[in-house]
Order: structure tokens, then C-alpha cells, then sequence
């Protein structure tokens, strides 16, 4: 790894902003993050071996930001590079193809400043691209979380008005602010939008780096780390942008889409596995419920290899292990040995029951 560092001032905020092969989009994440109403605020760009024109795009800022190069070891690996040379106070982080949006620094700042105690914040978000447009997006990305009409106090046990506490961002000074501990629920289901997150460095550094070999979900394992050591804030207004297009790295709209979704379903499982079942004591005081999320989870990665050709004896393999968590499964595991049309027809004739079962 090489650093091209140029001398900051004291700063408050450090936001990192990973990037791989993202020259169409680099321009707009560096200048989201310049506009910035809060002033102080060093960009660290952590360019993990780019082979298009990244760097040619990043040139004309080279006196406005820290440049990080390394060779290519994925997200996690460069957020990670870039935490090495991060000096603020707080850490953001920004992907590379996303946005911020100008208010999103002082606001989360005066969430932190507020409430000592609190050690990481996150915010609602916006989606575009690729046909989503949605200013409130959290709701429809964590659909899980809020298929039943949960609010957002179901998971947090204390809210309040934003200019009630003292925090200011006009026009939205009415929106609430939401803080609690979150790791029982978080561990459960998703409801974080982790790119919008902002953390205390200290904290971030106390508890250790991104585990690079989460590709998709090192955010979710970080997280859970921070929420078991201290409540976690919301702010019920978006800060952050999210692009949705074809180069995504999660997107499953690709040729090999489904490698992709076999490999989300797995890291979500290694997740939960290690903070739910391997923390001995807590598994113990909370088996029911860590039991039916692995049976869940267990289920999922079953049918994401049983969809994935080729794999259909690991799905097998996968939905009879699920079986020490209260898995039962027996008309998936018959559909292992179908023709790969007889369980594609079987999937979509499933989903369309679950939707109208959602809908009932």
C-alpha cells in the first residue's frame, strides 16, 4: 500500500470514500462530500487498484483530498487502508458509485456531540437509478424489517424531536431522532443502512478493523460489533444517496447473479453464526430466537444453491445441517432432485403465494 498524504489542519471528520474501476462516478462522490455544509472535513480516497480512469478523474482534487493506493483486496480492504490514515474524531464512509447529501455531516456530528454515549449514527437514504427513485428508501431496502407496519420506535427504545434536543438541521428540524440497543433486534433482521453510517474513531479503532473476508456484508459484522457495546442513534431523514446500476457489487442483475446471491446468503449465515450461536452465553440465554434465525437463514441458503446449477447436492447438504436449528424442509429437499425448470416453476409459484400472503 502507498499513501499520498497532504497535511490537514486539525479535522473533525474523516469520511473514506473506497473505489475500484469507478471513474464514472468518483467525480460526483468527492464533490458530494465537498459541498458539505460542515467545514471541517478531510476526504480520504483509498483507490484499490483501479485500472480504468479513476485517477485521471481524481487529479484536479489531488490538493483537496489524501490519496491511498493499494492493490486490489476489495472494499473492506480499502476502508480498511483508509482508517489508517483517517485523523478525525469521527469516521464516515462513502461508496465510491453514492452521494452524500450536503446537511449529512453536521447533522450526524450534532447527533454524536448530543449524546455522549452514543457511539455510531445512521440515517434514512435515498434511492435512484436504474428505475428507483424513492427520497425515503430505508422502508422498501430493509423491506423485512417493516413488512408488518413496524415503526421505527419498535427497534429503538427512546425518540425525540429533533430541536427538542437541541439539534438543528432546517428545514427538518421536526424529524425525530431514534437511540437504543439495537444488537438483539439488528441480529435478527436488517433495518441499518450502513453506508450512511458516522462513528467515533476510538471506537472504530477499539474494536477492530472491517473483516475483509465479508465481502458483501462486512458492514452488518461491524455493526454488531459496535451494538454490543453501546446504543446505536437514527435520524429519521435521509443524508445519504444510493445509486442502483448494472456494476453494482451486490447486485444479482448480472450473468453471474447467482454466485452472487449464494454468496450474500452465506455471509449472512457466518454472521449471525458467530454472534449469535458461537458467543456461548449468549446463545444460551437467547437460543429460541438465534435458532430461528439460523433455520431461516439456513433455509435461504438452500434455495439460493438449489436456484444456482450445479449445486444442488450442497443445498442438500446445507438444508439437512439447517435441521439442528428447527429446519423442516422436506418438500425443498425433494425439489434438489427436480429438473432445473420443475423448481424454477416451483420458486416463482412460492413467491407468488408468499406475496399474497403478505398482502391477506
Amino acid at each position: 500500500m502507498t499513501a499520498h498524504v497532504r497535511l490537514h489542519d486539525q479535522v473533525d471528520v474523516s469520511v473514506i470514500i473506497p473505489t475500484y474501476n469507478r471513474g464514472a462516478f468518483i467525480v460526483e462522490a468527492v464533490e458530494s462530500v465537498l459541498a458539505q455544509t460542515y467545514p471541517s472535513v478531510e476526504i480520504i480516497v483509498v483507490d484499490d487498484g483501479s485500472t480504468d480512469d479513476t485517477l485521471d478523474r481524481l487529479a484536479p482534487y489531488q490538493s483537496r483530498l489524501t490519496l491511498v493506493n493499494t492493490n486490489h483486496g476489495g472494499a473492506p480492504h480499502a476502508r480498511n487502508a483508509g482508517m489508517l490514515v483517517a485523523k478525525g474524531k469521527y469516521v464516515a464512509f462513502l461508496d465510491s458509485d453514492d452521494r452524500y447529501l450536503p446537511h449529512k455531516l453536521a447533522l450526524q456530528i450534532q447527533v454524536l456531540e448530543r449524546f455522549p454515549d452514543v457511539n455510531m449514527v445512521y440515517s434514512e437514504f435515498s434511492g435512484f437509478g436504474d428505475g428507483v427513485t424513492e427520497e425515503w428508501h430505508l422502508k422498501s431496502y430493509h423491506e423485512a424489517a417493516f413488512r408488518n407496519g413496524e415503526a421505527y420506535d419498535h427497534y429503538f427504545e427512546q425518540s425525540a424531536v429533533l430541536s427538542d434536543v437541541g439539534i438543528e438541521c432546517p428545514p427538518w428540524s421536526e424529524r425525530k431522532v431514534y437511540i437504543g440497543n439495537i444488537f438483539d433486534q439488528y441480529l435478527r433482521v436488517l433495518f441499518v443502512f450502513v453506508n450512511s453510517l458516522m462513528v467515533r474513531r476510538e471506537v472504530l479503532q477499539a474494536i477492530g478493523p472491517h473483516d475483509e473476508t465479508l465481502s458483501l456484508f462486512d458492514g452488518y459484522d461491524l455493526v454488531l460489533r459496535l451494538a454490543r457495546k453501546s446504543r446505536i442513534a437514527f435520524v429519521d431523514l435521509p443524508t445519504y444517496e444510493l445509486r442502483y446500476h448494472d456494476g453494482q457489487i451486490s447486485t444479482t442483475k448480472r450473468p453471474d447473479g447467482p454466485a452472487v446471491f449464494v454468496a450474500k446468503q452465506r455471509q449472512l449465515l457466518t454472521i449471525v453464526e458467530r454472534h449469535g450461536v458461537l458467543d456461548e452465553i449468549y446463545y444460551r440465554a437467547n437460543k429460541a430466537a438465534v435458532d430461528g434465525v439460523m433455520a431461516r437463514l439456513y433455509r435461504a441458503l438452500g434455495i439460493a444453491l438449489m436456484c444456482y446449477p450445479g449445486h444442488e447436492a450442497e443445498a442438500r447438504s446445507v438444508l439437512s445441517h439447517g435441521k439442528r436449528y428447527g429446519l423442516w424442509a422436506p418438500g425443498l429437499q425433494f425439489l434438489t432432485y427436480m429438473p432445473g425448470l420443475v423448481r424454477r416453476i416451483a420458486m416463482k409459484v412460492g413467491r407468488g403465494i408468499s406475496q399474497i400472503r403478505k398482502k391477506a
